[in-house]
This record gives C-alpha cells, structure tokens and sequence, in this order.
C-alpha cells in the first residue's frame, strides 16, 4: 500500500490491517466496521483501502494519544506541511482552530475541519496537530 509508507514518514507507530471479508462492503459499511474495530486495535484509523472483500486500515495509536479529548471545536492547532522526506517546511506551519467537533472521512482519509483565518476546510488529520 502505497499510503502506508507515506503515513508511515509522518506517524512512525503505524500499523497496517488486512481484513477479509465474506462479502464486498460498501463505503458506509466499511467505516462503520473501522469504528467499531478502533477501540480493539487501541488507536484511531487514518487512512483505508477497500479492494472488494479485502479491507487494508493503516491505524496509529500515537495519533489517538495526540488527539485524547482534543477534537473539540476551538480547540487551538498547527497545520504542518512536510516534504517526502518528512521534513516540516517552515513556511507551510500556520496557526488555527477547529472549527467542528470530531473527525470524519473524506474519501478514504480521517480530516477535521479547521479554520486558518480564510474560512473552515477539511484537512487531512495527520497534517493538523494540537497547540498546546
């Protein structure tokens, strides 16, 4: 999966599941099936593949410990931009708040809504950190 070694730059933790199923799930039976496994495998899903009956779920329990009781709208944080070496590009980090509670799927990536002073957007989730 080629999105497990580009996570894997930004969330050193990550873990990859490959889950089989009896049957082909739909898009909404797939993230109800990642909810219902992310407290068993003690972390929050990031990012996931459907390939028919097969169901590949990158997780990282470094990410839920970062955002433990966080995801609460004005909660303050850093959008944080990396080149594909991982290393954080300076100019890119800008300061903000969530401005909705919780996280959601956009595609097959987890994101909240944040607002960096030009209204509130969906970021990816691994590019958005607390501000403490």
């Amino acid at each position: 999966m080629e999105a497990f070694d580009f996570i894997k730059k930004e969330l050193p933790d990550v873990l990859l599941a490959k889950l089989d199923f009896d049957v082909v799930l739909s898009k909404r039976q797939v993230v109800e099936k990642i909810s219902a496994l992310e407290p068993t495998f003690g972390g929050m899903a990031v990012h996931y593949e459907n390939h028919g009956r097969r169901v590949e779920i990158i997780w990282s329990k470094a990410l839920q410990e970062k955002w433990a009781d966080r995801l609460n709208a004005g909660q303050k944080v850093r959008y944080i931009q990396k080149n594909s070496k991982g290393q954080v590009m300076k100019p890119q980090c800008r300061d903000g708040v969530l401005s909705e509670s919780g996280v959601f799927w956009v595609g097959t990536d987890r994101c909240v809504y944040a607002d960096f002073g030009e209204g509130s957007e969906a970021y990816d989730i691994t590019h958005i950190e607390p501000a403490e």
